[in-house]
């Protein structure tokens, strides 16, 4: 991909008791590489295990900005249709005419995802 745009978010999430295999409610800090290409697509990269979380076709030639302050007006790009939830820093697709969409990753996506990695890092474990 040739001129591809790659900002960071840096998200706090907390994981729930039943959720775990240990005790207690766990609290974890997940980076994200967000990469827009100006074909159209938009894919967002989870930092720790290194693979890609989703990847969806967007509008061509937009600006990919980020900041850790909020950001007044423009719509939500809701990544396949997730809740929004609080971010610690954000990340917005541009057009040329001002419009602002903001890039939301749901708490409830990445628990499960987090879940899942650590599943299967148990049987690694387990069969070790």
């Amino acid at each position: 991909m040739r001129d591809v745009q790659a900002r960071w978010i840096w998200k706090k999430v907390e994981i729930p008791v039943h959720m775990l295999l240990d005790s207690g409610p766990e609290v974890r800090y997940v980076l994200f590489l967000v990469a827009y290409c100006p074909r159209g697509t938009l894919e967002i990269f989870t930092m720790r295990y290194q693979s890609r979380l989703v990847g969806i076709e967007v509008e061509r030639n937009l600006m990919l900005i980020s900041s850790a302050h909020a950001v007044f007006g423009g719509h939500q790009l809701r990544v396949n249709q997730l809740d929004s939830s609080v971010l610690n820093s954000d990340c917005f697709l541009v057009s040329s005419n001002g419009q602002i969409q903001k890039i939301i990753i749901d708490s409830d996506l990445i628990i499960k995802y987090i879940c899942f990695i650590l599943i299967i890092e148990n049987m690694f474990i387990l069969l070790g």
